[in-house]
């Protein structure tokens, strides 16, 4: 076996069969880490941690269990289930642009959602987050065990410190599915050695499926923010660790049949992708063409270098307790990046004339690439040719934080001689100063964020900060491992609950009364006045409702409200609907945020009929003579505080 394979020895196999039963066991018991337990107290739940196993669900998830997790109910629940068009979510094919399970040829190609249509809903839920993790872990553990040379304990710290780290787990469960994303591209560059390296024709051949599947499913996840970078960390990783051994005997033998696999792989991914676009194209168009999110595009230079380091101080971050300058804990998140340690050593035993590998130049060619992006910004050319122009703001924080854990573990790894001072006087030296660099990097963090951190949490931040540097530079594994892990777990274990099925939604009175009605008159739609979540949470029963959260614009529709188009500009974005009961024929478009507008209209209004809206939810009863005479009461809604009302048949547009 090459030593630039993994080397599936009993420990490895002992780790990946852990991970195996850990996602059979999570599936089979409905155990997820959604924060859908919010429910139980934003409903007045008289039990408010029911399902809840550890941990408490966080308001800060509101893209989870607010849009995602019920736009997955939704299609679950729909009739035909798991539809390619989905109204009540926008225009267009959504489910198929915004990750969710349906009946689509290209849920082969996603085995985290395809759990839904094979499972029931709430184990095909459970699955789904399983895979989360399964794929993030199991990938992250096996590349670097590639990027080691086989160090399990090395790999296995990278790959706790990588999963506990502050800003995976507060993007954890957004809709952009970074954990899925981020292992499968891991995976990606294993089964790229093995296309290259194996020994074996059947390896190769299954290397080969193995990348196309890993490349599809990371690009049909469709968020270029997370992709970007981490396509030019795959990329850097495979010609550090692959190219010096192209021309090696190894990568000779079966050099035909390996190129063959090759092309019809890539061949295979192309094809399928194009067939993918053509399906998705009108729905990408549309969601291009939005105001927001539109088509953005960036030149960097967003985040500045004290952000960029400010993982030091993301254990003291909560929901509640962040930088005030930050817009929430998820945007303020990040890893503690540690890579200016390992790059410097690199820079000092270059410059001393002594070997450096390509893989470790590749790793601070990108570190420092990364860098410059997110501080200083690159020519809008360079920008738009490499795809880092859609990764604006702190998202390429990923990359960097990805590349700064693979290249101290690949430090860490390293078995030649340091060609650092031994003496204690310049151990003491080389300490001194991580310390001091780091009290003045707290300095700085406490002017870009006043009021955050107190004077003792600098100090503590310096001190171990500096202790883990020095750790690092000398490979003092175990005290190492120590100093970065104990502070993540500490502070990031539980920023996901663990929680069991989907009780707090489809155990609702809510839940069953609607239903009954939908079973009753599945093709009606409805309109939801008020708040926007209750709009989505009618959705969950199957309910065909015109507002709440609409990824793409419906735009025909929306234009019969607004027949001049001079509000356009407001509801051509992904958003949340509101719509606000006002007496009289004039209908109002108002911005509230760049995702939130509401819509002010009469109940009774004509233009609400001529949608084919026949069920209107308000949030107070109805004391409207004139509405009540062509309107019924349905039912009511307590736990949303909704009146359900149904218009006079006749009424109804046909």
């Amino acid at each position: 076996m090459s030593a630039a394979l993994v080397r599936f020895d009993r420990k490895t196999l002992a780790v990946l069969g852990a991970l195996a039963l850990a996602l059979l066991g999570s599936t089979a018991f409905g155990i997820h880490g959604s924060s859908i337990g919010i429910w139980n107290r934003l409903l007045g739940d008289a039990e408010p941690d029911a399902g809840v196993l550890l941990g408490t669900p966080k308001l800060i998830r509101g893209d989870e269990y607010g849009v995602t997790t019920l736009a997955m109910i939704s299609q679950a629940r729909a009739v035909p289930d798991f539809p390619r068009e989905n109204p009540s979510w926008g225009a267009e094919q959504v489910p198929l642009i915004f990750s969710l399970p349906v009946r689509h040829w290209s849920l082969a190609l996603r085995p985290q959602l395809a759990g839904f249509l094979a499972l029931d809903l709430e184990r095909g839920f459970a699955f789904y987050w399983a895979m989360k993790g399964f794929l993030l872990i199991a990938g992250a553990f096996l590349l670097l065990l590639l990027l080691t040379r086989n160090d399990f304990s090395v790999s296995l710290l990278g790959t706790a410190w990588l999963f506990f780290s502050g800003y995976v787990q507060w993007w954890y469960s957004s809709p952009a599915m970074l954990p899925e994303t981020v292992g499968l591209v891991a995976l990606l560059v294993v089964a790229t050695h093995y296309l290259v390296l194996s020994p074996s024709r059947p390896a190769i051949a299954l290397a080969a499926l193995g990348c196309a599947l890993c490349a599809l499913d990371a690009a049909l996840a469709l968020y270029p923010p997370f992709q970007v970078p981490l396509a030019w960390l795959a990329i850097a990783l495979a010609l550090g660790s692959l190219a010096p051994r192209l021309r090696s005997a190894e990568a000779r033998r079966h050099a035909g049949f390996r190129i063959a696999c090759a092309s019809v792989a890539a061949l295979s991914v192309a094809a399928l992708l194009a067939l993918f676009y053509a399906d998705a194209r009108p729905t990408i168009d549309a969601m291009l063409g939005t105001a927001y999110p539109g088509s953005r595009s960036s030149a960097g230079g967003e985040v500045s270098l004290v952000r960029t380091f400010a993982g030091f101080f993301g254990h003291f971050m909560s929901e509640e307790h962040f930088p005030a300058a930050w817009p929430n804990v998820c945007e303020a998140s990040n890893f503690v990046l540690l890579f200016p340690v390992p790059l410097a050593a690199i820079a000092w035993r270059a410059w001393r004339r002594q070997p450096v590998t390509l893989l470790e130049g590749c790793l601070c060619a990108y570190l420092v690439a990364v860098l410059a992006w997110l501080v200083l910004g690159w020519p809008r050319w360079l920008a738009a040719a490499t795809g880092f122009g859609l990764s604006g703001g702190t998202r390429s924080l990923l990359g960097l934080g990805v590349a700064s854990i693979a290249l101290a573990c690949v430090w860490l790894a390293e078995r030649r001689a340091l060609e650092l001072p031994e003496r204690i006087s310049g151990k003491v030296g080389i300490a001194a100063a991580l310390v001091a660099l780091l009290a003045l990097y707290g300095l700085a963090f406490q002017r870009e964020t006043p009021g955050f951190a107190s004077g003792a949490q600098v100090a503590l931040v310096s001190l171990v900060g500096g202790a883990a540097g020095c750790a690092l530079l000398w490979r003092k594994r175990a005290l190492f491992a120590l100093l970065v892990l104990a502070p993540e777990l500490w502070s990031h274990a539980l920023v996901n609950p663990v929680a069991r099925g989907l009780a707090p939604l489809l155990d609702r009175p809510f839940a069953r009364e609607a239903a009954r009605i939908v079973a009753r008159d599945p093709d009606a739609r409805w309109a939801v006045f008020g708040d926007y979540e209750a709009a989505d949470l009618l959705k969950t029963t199957g309910a065909r409702v015109v507002n709440g959260t609409l990824v793409v614009p419906p735009l025909d529709q929306l234009a019969a409200l607004d027949p001049g188009g001079r509000s356009r500009s407001i509801y051509n974005r992904y958003a949340h609907q509101q719509l606000v009961a006002r007496p009289g024929p004039e209908v109002t478009f108002r911005l509230v945020h760049a995702d939130t507008y509401s819509i002010a209209i009469d109940p009774k209004s004509e233009l609400l009929r001529a949608l084919g809206v026949h069920y209107v939810a308000l949030p107070r009863a109805a004391d409207d003579p004139e509405f009540l005479s062509f309107a019924r009461p349905v039912a009511l809604l307590p736990d949303l505080n909704l009146w359900v009302y149904a218009y006079a048949r006749q009424d109804r547009a046909q």
